[in-house]
Protein backbone atom coordinates (compact mmCIF):
# COMPACT_ATOMS: atom_id res chain seq x y z
CA UNK A 1 0.00 0.00 0.00
CA UNK A 2 1.61 3.90 -0.95
CA UNK A 3 1.53 5.87 2.38
CA UNK A 4 0.00 9.00 2.25
CA UNK A 5 3.63 10.58 2.87
CA UNK A 6 5.28 8.88 -0.39
CA UNK A 7 2.00 10.27 -2.18
CA UNK A 8 2.82 13.86 -1.06
CA UNK A 9 6.45 13.53 -2.10
CA UNK A 10 4.99 12.73 -5.44
CA UNK A 11 2.91 15.80 -5.68
CA UNK A 12 5.64 17.76 -4.21
CA UNK A 13 8.38 16.42 -7.41
CA UNK A 14 5.19 16.86 -9.65
CA UNK A 15 5.07 20.89 -8.78
CA UNK A 16 8.72 21.55 -8.41
CA UNK A 17 9.19 20.09 -12.24
CA UNK A 18 6.39 21.78 -13.70
CA UNK A 19 7.61 25.18 -11.87
CA UNK A 20 10.96 24.29 -12.96
CA UNK A 21 10.49 23.34 -16.78
CA UNK A 22 9.17 26.31 -18.53
CA UNK A 23 12.40 27.71 -17.22
CA UNK A 24 14.54 25.09 -18.73
CA UNK A 25 12.66 25.42 -22.23
CA UNK A 26 13.62 29.30 -22.14
CA UNK A 27 16.88 28.96 -21.53
CA UNK A 28 17.15 25.88 -24.22
CA UNK A 29 15.62 28.31 -26.35
CA UNK A 30 17.46 31.44 -25.75
CA UNK A 31 20.39 29.21 -27.06
CA UNK A 32 21.70 30.08 -30.51
CA UNK A 33 23.36 28.63 -33.61
CA UNK A 34 25.68 30.57 -36.33
CA UNK A 35 24.82 30.23 -40.01
CA UNK A 36 27.88 30.84 -42.00
CA UNK A 37 27.14 29.88 -45.84
CA UNK A 38 27.37 31.32 -49.32
CA UNK A 39 28.61 34.50 -48.09
CA UNK A 40 26.85 35.38 -45.11
CA UNK A 41 26.28 34.88 -41.67
CA UNK A 42 23.58 35.11 -38.68
CA UNK A 43 22.87 33.84 -35.47
CA UNK A 44 19.96 32.31 -35.12
CA UNK A 45 17.88 30.24 -32.21
CA UNK A 46 19.22 26.60 -32.36
CA UNK A 47 15.79 25.15 -32.13
CA UNK A 48 14.84 26.24 -35.24
CA UNK A 49 15.81 24.15 -38.94
CA UNK A 50 17.49 26.11 -41.61
CA UNK A 51 16.99 24.81 -44.78
CA UNK A 52 18.61 26.66 -48.40
CA UNK A 53 17.22 26.61 -52.04
CA UNK A 54 19.11 28.22 -54.63
CA UNK A 55 16.65 29.56 -57.52
CA UNK A 56 17.41 31.21 -61.07
CA UNK A 57 19.01 34.29 -60.09
CA UNK A 58 18.40 34.35 -56.13
CA UNK A 59 19.69 32.29 -53.06
CA UNK A 60 16.74 32.17 -50.35
CA UNK A 61 17.85 30.86 -46.69
CA UNK A 62 15.16 30.15 -44.57
CA UNK A 63 14.62 29.45 -40.84
CA UNK A 64 11.66 27.19 -39.32
CA UNK A 65 10.62 25.98 -36.29
CA UNK A 66 10.17 22.70 -35.31
CA UNK A 67 6.56 22.51 -35.79
CA UNK A 68 6.54 24.17 -38.88
CA UNK A 69 4.12 22.78 -41.62
CA UNK A 70 3.11 23.43 -45.36
CA UNK A 71 0.90 26.00 -44.20
CA UNK A 72 2.62 28.10 -42.00
CA UNK A 73 5.05 30.38 -42.93
CA UNK A 74 8.60 30.38 -41.93
CA UNK A 75 9.50 33.05 -39.11
CA UNK A 76 12.94 34.30 -41.13
CA UNK A 77 13.69 34.30 -44.79
CA UNK A 78 17.05 36.12 -46.75
CA UNK A 79 16.45 36.23 -50.14
CA UNK A 80 19.91 37.08 -51.95
CA UNK A 81 20.00 38.23 -55.48
CA UNK A 82 22.14 40.40 -57.84
CA UNK A 83 21.73 43.94 -58.84
CA UNK A 84 23.99 44.28 -61.18
CA UNK A 85 25.23 47.42 -59.18
CA UNK A 86 22.13 49.13 -58.67
CA UNK A 87 22.12 52.70 -56.83
CA UNK A 88 20.51 52.98 -53.29
CA UNK A 89 18.44 55.79 -54.88
CA UNK A 90 17.78 52.90 -56.99
CA UNK A 91 17.04 50.24 -54.48
CA UNK A 92 14.72 52.63 -53.00
CA UNK A 93 13.06 53.75 -55.72
CA UNK A 94 12.13 49.60 -56.17
CA UNK A 95 11.12 49.18 -52.93
CA UNK A 96 8.67 51.92 -52.70
CA UNK A 97 7.26 50.84 -56.33
CA UNK A 98 6.84 47.49 -54.91
CA UNK A 99 3.29 46.34 -54.89
CA UNK A 100 2.29 44.09 -52.01
CA UNK A 101 -0.14 41.46 -51.79
CA UNK A 102 -3.99 42.21 -50.82
CA UNK A 103 -4.42 42.29 -46.80
CA UNK A 104 -0.67 43.69 -46.95
CA UNK A 105 -0.98 46.99 -44.89
CA UNK A 106 2.23 49.19 -44.69
CA UNK A 107 2.18 50.87 -41.09
CA UNK A 108 5.59 51.86 -40.98
CA UNK A 109 9.25 52.95 -42.72
CA UNK A 110 12.52 53.52 -41.56
CA UNK A 111 16.24 53.45 -42.50
CA UNK A 112 18.63 51.16 -40.04
CA UNK A 113 22.11 50.32 -40.51
CA UNK A 114 22.56 46.29 -41.19
CA UNK A 115 26.48 45.53 -41.32
CA UNK A 116 27.41 48.57 -41.67
CA UNK A 117 25.34 49.51 -44.56
CA UNK A 118 22.34 51.64 -44.69
CA UNK A 119 18.87 49.19 -44.88
CA UNK A 120 15.44 49.92 -45.58
CA UNK A 121 12.85 48.16 -42.99
CA UNK A 122 9.16 48.22 -43.79
CA UNK A 123 7.06 47.22 -40.96
CA UNK A 124 2.99 45.66 -42.12
CA UNK A 125 0.11 44.40 -40.28
CA UNK A 126 -0.96 41.33 -42.61
CA UNK A 127 -4.42 39.76 -42.84
CA UNK A 128 -4.14 37.57 -45.89
CA UNK A 129 -5.73 34.25 -46.51
CA UNK A 130 -2.82 32.92 -49.26
CA UNK A 131 -0.50 32.66 -47.72
CA UNK A 132 -2.34 31.63 -44.47
CA UNK A 133 -1.11 34.78 -42.46
CA UNK A 134 -4.38 36.52 -40.40
CA UNK A 135 -2.99 39.18 -38.20
CA UNK A 136 0.32 38.76 -38.83
CA UNK A 137 3.49 41.13 -38.17
CA UNK A 138 5.51 41.36 -41.25
CA UNK A 139 8.64 43.39 -40.92
CA UNK A 140 10.62 43.60 -44.78
CA UNK A 141 14.75 44.61 -44.66
CA UNK A 142 16.42 45.38 -47.40
CA UNK A 143 19.57 46.54 -48.05
CA UNK A 144 22.46 46.42 -51.14
CA UNK A 145 26.29 44.85 -50.23
CA UNK A 146 29.15 43.46 -53.30
CA UNK A 147 26.57 43.36 -55.83
CA UNK A 148 23.90 42.02 -54.43
CA UNK A 149 20.32 42.85 -52.76
CA UNK A 150 19.93 40.97 -49.36
CA UNK A 151 16.01 41.02 -48.44
CA UNK A 152 15.66 39.72 -45.00
CA UNK A 153 11.97 38.63 -44.09
CA UNK A 154 10.38 38.48 -40.67
CA UNK A 155 7.58 37.31 -39.91
CA UNK A 156 4.99 36.16 -36.45
CA UNK A 157 1.47 35.96 -35.59
CA UNK A 158 1.58 40.21 -34.21
CA UNK A 159 0.81 38.94 -30.66
CA UNK A 160 3.97 36.59 -30.61
CA UNK A 161 6.35 39.08 -32.96
CA UNK A 162 7.98 41.10 -29.70
CA UNK A 163 8.84 37.22 -28.45
CA UNK A 164 10.51 36.26 -31.33
CA UNK A 165 14.45 36.43 -31.27
CA UNK A 166 14.64 38.34 -34.10
CA UNK A 167 16.74 40.71 -32.96
CA UNK A 168 19.15 38.11 -32.51
CA UNK A 169 19.45 37.75 -36.19
CA UNK A 170 19.33 41.30 -37.00
CA UNK A 171 22.66 42.07 -34.84
CA UNK A 172 24.77 39.33 -36.26
CA UNK A 173 23.77 39.71 -39.76
CA UNK A 174 26.80 39.78 -41.95
CA UNK A 175 27.76 39.64 -45.46
CA UNK A 176 31.38 38.31 -45.81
Amino acid sequence: MVSIEKIGKIMVGFLVLILIAPGVVSAHENNTSTYSVNGISFNYPSSWIISYDERNTSNIISASKPEFSFLSVAPFQVQITPNYGISEEGMETQINATIYPVGWTKVSNQTITIDGQDAYLQVFDVYSIWPPMWGYKVEIITFSKNNNTYELLFEAPAEEFDNENFQVIIDSFKVE
